[in-house]
């Protein structure tokens, strides 16, 4: 039976991964911070990018996992290409990133993650959406927070349109990348 390592399971993207793969039959791990389960039908394990001993635990017996950036970190490929090439050594053979649209392949941080997934995983995707709609009503992101204050939502775009995208259409999006017996091997900009 296909395991499916989901991290960051309580997230925006996670969450909606988890439980969609979950609907679809797959066995799911869930990893977070956290001991609590976000998702009641899976398997669940504490997880940190830079706590060592939580590691092996959430990667035994993966075949598949969907990764995104530890939060707060400046560089977070050099905490995450050390798990994904355990996670390779143990069996895991498709992993499916949350990027964003913004970052290139081979650019800083997570664009060194998109690279290395390129060069080392035989089954992989990047997740690259544009903004979440969720940032419009979470308390604590900066354009919900001037919308409520000025009535008035400013980013670095100049004349650019980008649609924003809602957090379930991504994950829609993963649950595809993880699920679907060929691996989709590419970058996807998901917009709005």
């Amino acid at each position: 039976m296909m395991r499916i390592l989901v991290i960051g399971a309580a997230g925006n993207t996670g969450r909606p991964i988890a439980e969609g793969l979950t609907a679809e039959g797959f066995t799911v791990r869930t990893a977070t911070r956290d001991t609590r389960p976000p998702v009641t039908a899976a398997e669940h394990v504490r997880f940190d990018w830079a706590d060592l001993s939580t590691h092996r635990p959430a990667l035994e017996g993966v075949d598949r996992m969907y990764v995104l950036a530890p939060a707060l970190v400046e560089d977070p490929s050099v905490l995450m290409i050390p798990v994904l090439e355990r996670a390779l050594a143990g069996g895991v053979r498709r992993v499916v990133l949350l990027s964003a649209s913004v970052v290139p392949e081979e650019g800083p941080g997570l664009g060194k993650v998109h690279h290395f997934l390129r060069g080392h995983v035989s089954e992989w995707s990047v997740l690259q959406p544009s903004w979440f709609m969720q940032n419009f009503i979470s308390p604590v992101h900066h354009h919900h927070a001037s919308l409520r204050r000025d009535g008035r939502l400013v980013t670095a775009t100049g004349q650019g349109r980008v649609g924003f995208v809602d957090a379930e259409d991504i994950a829609a999006v993963g649950v595809r990348a993880l699920a679907d017996a060929k691996s989709h091997d590419t970058a996807q900009v998901i917009t709005g």
